[in-house]
């Protein structure tokens, strides 16, 4: 199953279609300082952990308690909630500086809803960052391959992992390569989307951060709420 994606010319085509985070404009290194952020669908706590150690505050939800536990791990601050449950909470409305919602709504059911879900808890003047998968990298014909195979031919967590490894780049990149293949909703969504869901919220001059990245497998979005 494996021998079709070994060797250099395999993994310079799949770098050809994957590529290295731009972000532009950087954030200032003491943007987060002092912030009040949530971290929506915190996943084992990787962005938690960064947004601490440049000095934010941070509320970190998932449906997931095993992320939740790992999270606590480093943050104290964890509750246990589901993206769509979030307008129902009181306690998350219109009250944080920051939320970021990386590679979440995307794998719902319903994205807009999930969309509408994690822009509520923005403040006035707060921003929302948003990272969604992209048509350009996630529709490419390699991609559309592996994730066929893999749900065609992978039967244990085993074969999946070897999968996963064998199409990396990186032995280091494929567990985002698993993450990437084994949801169940894997939606891409264009750019003019996530700009309308933006302004239908209230979320004034959203901006794409990663427009320079030369092969973008994600849209990486910036809105500050009115």
């Amino acid at each position: 199953m494996m021998s079709r994606l070994s060797g250099r010319a395999a993994r310079q085509e799949r770098r050809g279609i994957g590529g290295r985070l731009w972000l532009e404009p950087k954030f200032a290194i003491d943007y987060f300082q002092g912030k009040r952020c949530l971290d929506a669908g915190c996943g084992a706590g990787r962005w938690t952990k960064t947004l601490n150690s440049l000095g934010a505050r941070v509320k970190s939800i998932d449906v997931s308690r095993h992320g939740l536990e790992s999270t606590k791990r480093f943050n104290e601050e964890v509750e246990e909630c589901s993206i769509f449950g979030i307008p129902a909470r009181t306690n998350l409305a219109h009250a944080f500086d920051f939320t970021l919602c990386w590679g979440v709504v995307m794998c719902t059911h319903d994205p807009r809803a999930a969309f509408d879900a994690v822009a509520s808890p923005v403040k006035p003047g707060g921003s929302l960052y948003l990272m969604v998968y992209a048509p350009t990298y996630h529709t490419s014909p390699p991609v559309l391959e592996w994730r066929a195979r893999y749900h065609r031919e992978c039967r244990t967590f085993e074969e999946r992992l070897a999968f996963a490894y064998a199409i990396a780049d990186r032995p280091e990149n494929a567990i985002n390569l698993l993450d990437m293949l084994n949801t169940f909703y894997n939606w891409t969504i264009p750019e003019a989307v996530c700009e309308h869901w933006f302004r239908a919220n209230g979320l004034r001059d959203s901006t794409l951060l990663n427009r320079n990245e030369p092969h973008a497998c994600a849209l990486h979005m910036l809105g500050v709420k009115s």
